[in-house]
Order: C-alpha cells, then sequence, then structure tokens
C-alpha cells in the first residue's frame, strides 16, 4: 500500500494556515511504476467518488496507463486532511493518499485553497500564481507566493 503524503511551502505574509477546500477534485500527473511514463495530462481524483477496482474493493479513481495499460488506484484517505502553518517547523501533511502502480509527481495547485489569517478566512485561493487579499479586520495585507507542493512516500505504518 505505497502511501504518499502532499506537503507544502511559500513565502507568506500575514498567513496563518493554508489548507485544500473540501470537498475537492485533486489533479495529478503520475509516473508509471511499469513503463516509467509520465501521464500527458492532469489525472483528477474526486475525494468523494468511489471506483469498483478490478481486484475487489473501491477506489476514489482508478484508470489505466495510457503507454502500456497498467492500472492505476487512487484513493485519498479523508480522515488526513491538515493544513500548512508557515510559521511550524513541521511538515504537517495536506492530504494522504495510497496510489497503487504509479508514483505521483505533480499537482496541479489550481483555486480549490483555504487561506486563513488573523481576521478572516478566504476560500477559493488561486495558488497557482502569486495571491493577495486584504483583512479587514485586523488591517493587514494577507499574501502567499511561490507556494510550491511535492509528494512524499511514507514509510510503512506512517
Amino acid at each position: 500500500m505505497p502511501q504518499y503524503s502532499l506537503l507544502a511551502s511559500a513565502e507568506t505574509e500575514g498567513v496563518e494556515r493554508i489548507q485544500p477546500m473540501r470537498p475537492r477534485d485533486w489533479g495529478m500527473k503520475v509516473e508509471c511504476d511499469s513503463c516509467r511514463e509520465v501521464s500527458p495530462n492532469y489525472i483528477y481524483v474526486d475525494e468523494t467518488e468511489e471506483r469498483e477496482n478490478a481486484g475487489g474493493g473501491t477506489r476514489n479513481a482508478v484508470f489505466k496507463c495510457s503507454f502500456c495499460k497498467t492500472v492505476i488506484t487512487v484513493d485519498v484517505d479523508p480522515s488526513s486532511y491538515g493544513a500548512y502553518y508557515p510559521e511550524s517547523e513541521d511538515d504537517t501533511p495536506l492530504v494522504v493518499m495510497e496510489v497503487r502502480g504509479a508514483t505521483p509527481v505533480e499537482l496541479d495547485v489550481g483555486s480549490n485553497w483555504v487561506v486563513v489569517s488573523e481576521g478572516a478566512t478566504f476560500e477559493g485561493a488561486d495558488l497557482s500564481t502569486d495571491w493577495m487579499e486584504y483583512d479587514e479586520k485586523s488591517g493587514t495585507a494577507v499574501s502567499v507566493s511561490q507556494f510550491e507542493v511535492s509528494f512524499h512516500r511514507l514509510k510503512k505504518g506512517r
């Protein structure tokens, strides 16, 4: 059961935390474990969908590598959702996914993020580019730039 955590880093101002909006579709590119080809397009995984897996059970996504036809499955762990805290030294995963048959290599960052400042919560923030707002309650600028995410394979037993 290969599991991958999604970790974030960013330059921020006035931000307490950044977290994924829910529910959401996770768009990612994957590298096939069999042929090592990277999917040319993003594959979108809806955490609320249940698809039958040929080997039994259900997953959030079941598809085939477009090059070698290896079956790839993705299952989002709904209990794993976390947040990125700019002031923290800890690497708290934004989410954990079980991916079989492939390795996730790139995320479509998109616009489904929640940015929380001292006095406001901004939903639907597009962090694929630099993002800026004004927190009227605290009277401060809130910004996120250079938002980057990366997948990391978890050791067994996490």
